[in-house]
């Protein structure tokens, strides 16, 4: 059978298997496997191991909060506690200061007349103000998704008066005495018309952003709709103070999350730049009340999100923004790190993140696990800094019979093994370079601006390692 044929048969069968009331423990085994793991086991020893009292720093692309299943522990308690941005790539520049009119108004950077709320205006009351372009926000699918929005709609008037200049011209009268001179002024049009459809090319949108000082705590409005009414927008504050957050227009589908800082001068919104963040946070600790089946690893951990894969970078990590994760982690007291980035390196622990590492994990007990790599299957091809530091769990991924029906619609499945693709050691010090290996593939939540089809905001992606993930994602429909 073809392969693509094949890929659209197992989408087909994933989602009938997620709508239908029917699904069996056997196929949830298969979206994110827990009886090989012993995990199944181990709850049903001590059911209140469930990851509840731990908190998991998830350093990544970052964690969507909106998506299915991180919305609350199997206690009741808010699942991602906190969202961060080590990487700057959502700072916006807030330090312009204004002073609202009487009617509550002011001028956006933008140039819109800001309308806000009489109720947010204190004695005194100055407003801080910044301005962003949302294409430097957003990563490049919801760019795309966004563009095809617009020109959808564009093609759609366009087609008005392309057919109202066609029928003109049919419909000109031959007799008249200017009948040339409008006929080329139609057909000019009607060329005009066509180039502009064809060479369209969506401008990004512009957001005018308010900070303003309420009750003492600093409040964030975003104008996400570009019409200047800030009544209608929310007003956030820094997320972990009420882990809430605001959503962009409707045809992005992007949430954010927001953080202030300097004194209400710097502004950071917080976007996901890829999936990965989002379905990593899925397969450790999901929680779905209604349908445990499709529970995390730990229903019962809170995460806090820390966003190291930089958004102008097309989701790369920085050494500053590793050197800032690891800060917060200490800061926020967190119990451990999962980390599914990684480097080729010849030079094992060694450097300054290293140490910093090894600080963290001998004198302030936090576990670290991390990726082997997604480079195998070769010798030696584990990655920094998962397989090549000691004091690192690091995991590599393997593959399942029931993994292997369920995700890939495999009617007759195959030895269980290793991914190829799943990193080997050992390291060029002589280490073995992988501790151990987990199930490398799941359905796990993914934000909604992944536009996933018909999918209920789940995905496959191979390179998951128990509650690692390798680097590179691979949504098995594509």
């Amino acid at each position: 059978m073809h392969f693509k044929f094949r890929i659209i048969l197992a989408s087909i069968s994933l989602f009938t298997l997620i709508q239908s009331e029917r699904a069996t423990a056997a196929s949830y085994e298969g979206f994110l496997p827990k009886t090989i793991t012993e995990v199944k086991a181990f709850l049903k020893k001590h059911p209140s191991f469930d990851g509840r009292n731990i908190k998991i720093a998830v350093l990544d692309s970052g964690v969507d909060p909106g998506a299915p299943g991180l919305s609350t522990t199997s206690q009741g308690l808010p699942k991602v506690i906190d969202i961060l941005d080590a990487t700057g790539s959502g700072d916006v520049d807030t330090s312009v200061i204004e002073t609202p009119n009487e009617n509550a108004q002011v001028e956006g950077l933008s140039g819109r007349r800001l309308q806000l709320d009489p109720a947010w205006i204190e004695p005194n009351q100055v407003i801080h103000l910044g301005i962003v372009n949302g294409f430097d926000l957003f990563p490049d699918y919801v760019v795309d998704n966004y563009k095809k929005h617009a020109r959808e709609q564009m093609q759609e008037m366009n087609k008005n008066y392309l057919d109202q200049t066609q029928k003109a011209i049919e419909t000109l009268a031959a007799e008249k005495p200017d009948y040339n001179a409008k006929k080329k002024d139609l057909e000019d049009r009607l060329e005009l018309l066509t180039r502009m459809e064809e060479s369209y090319d969506a401008p990004s949108p512009v957001y005018d952003c308010v900070l303003l000082k309420i009750s003492r705590h600093w409040r964030v409005v975003i104008d996400t709709n570009q019409d200047g009414d800030l009544r209608n927008e929310d007003l956030l504050e820094d997320y972990s103070i009420k882990q809430r957050y605001g959503r962009f227009e409707p045809e992005t589908l992007t949430n954010f999350a927001v953080q202030t800082y300097n004194d209400g001068d710097l502004l950071s919104i917080i976007i996901p730049s890829s999936a990965h963040g989002t379905h990593v946070a899925g397969i450790i600790g999901a929680n779905y009340p209604e349908s445990p089946g499709r529970n995390g690893i730990a229903p019962g951990a809170q995460i806090i999100s820390i966003k190291i894969g930089d958004t102008r970078l097309d989701g790369m990590e920085t050494g500053i923004a590793l050197q800032r994760a690891l800060r917060m982690v200490k800061e926020l007291d967190c119990d451990l790190i999962n980390m599914s980035y990684g480097e080729p390196t010849s030079t094992p622990n060694k450097g300054w993140f290293i140490e910093q590492v090894n600080e963290l994990i001998h004198e302030h007990g936090v576990t670290f696990v991390a990726s082997a790599g997604n480079a195998g299957p070769a010798l030696s091809t584990t990655g920094a800094p998962g397989g090549t530091t000691s004091s690192i769990l690091a995991v590599g991924a393997y593959v399942h019979e029931s993994m292997m029906a369920i995700q890939y619609g495999m009617a007759h499945t195959s030895q269980n093994n290793l991914y190829t693709w799943s990193s080997r050691g050992p390291t060029a010090d002589g280490d073995l370079g992988v501790n151990f290996c987990a199930p490398g593939g799941a359905i796990a939540p993914v934000p909604a601006s992944s536009q996933v089809p018909a999918m209920q905001n789940e995905w496959n992606i191979n390179g998951i390692t128990l509650c690692v993930r390798c680097h590179r994602p691979y949504p098995f429909w594509s």
